[in-house]
């Protein structure tokens, strides 16, 4: 496990230089949520452009080689790619977090007022999907390199936005929606939770995938 978290500080000391511009998708994020005068739309950017932070780890590896050096470190394949993930957690726990704070001081600057749940249900979404978008493309990147595999890298939203529009032209669908949300509407501490779990989920799922191809991947 030690090995583990000294893989995953390696990808934040390689990383920590391009950080800042994570800024970018928080400046983009506040302006396009004062103008259009939803808090909720900075929510979504932050997470959404911040996808592409989280998955740049893989080109700033390659363009400075620094992948060889995890092939001469004592680590195994498998704590490489543990590390990789608990990265991307980790910028994903601390992006919805200010994603949070910076929709809830516009809401309150705006006077603008959402239900809890409604503001939660946001906030679990948007970090599901930026655990869906990561768990596809870290994948790709490991299977095609980066250059290669960001080519795939708007099929995420593409897949959910299909995803939608199908699924809300089925009435039984919409009904069952109606239940699903009532619920969490009355039990509100389940929402967040259930954000939280379904994303660690879906990037378990997906470093096991990772896990499989990077082991048979000559560094």
């Amino acid at each position: 496990m030690n090995r583990t978290f000294r893989s995953m500080k390696l990808d934040f000391y390689a990383v920590k230089t391009s950080l800042p511009l994570s800024l970018v998708g928080y400046v983009f994020g506040i302006f396009l949520g004062i103008v259009t005068k939803e808090p909720m739309a900075t929510l979504v950017i932050v997470m959404l452009l911040n996808v592409f932070m989280g998955a740049s780890i893989f080109s700033i590896h390659e363009k400075s080689r620094s992948e060889r050096l995890f092939g001469i470190l004592p680590l195994k394949k498998s704590e490489m790619i543990a590390g990789r993930y608990i990265y991307g957690l980790i910028i994903g726990l601390v992006n919805i977090v200010g994603a949070c704070v910076l929709a809830y001081l516009i809401m309150r600057f705006m006077n603008i007022a959402y239900t809890q749940f409604l503001f939660w249900a946001f906030a679990a979404i948007s970090f599901i999907y930026y655990c869906f978008a990561t768990s596809f493309l870290y994948p790709i990147y490991l299977k095609f390199t980066f250059a290669k595999g960001y080519l795939f890298a708007m099929i995420p939203m593409a897949v959910v936005g299909v995803g939608v529009m199908y699924f809300a032209r089925k009435s039984n669908f919409m009904s069952g929606l109606n239940q699903f949300t009532q619920f969490f509407s009355d039990h509100l501490i389940l929402t967040p939770l259930f954000g939280l779990i379904a994303g660690i989920v879906l990037l378990i799922i997906s470093a096991v995938i990772s896990n499989l191809i990077y082991a048979r991947k000559e560094i």
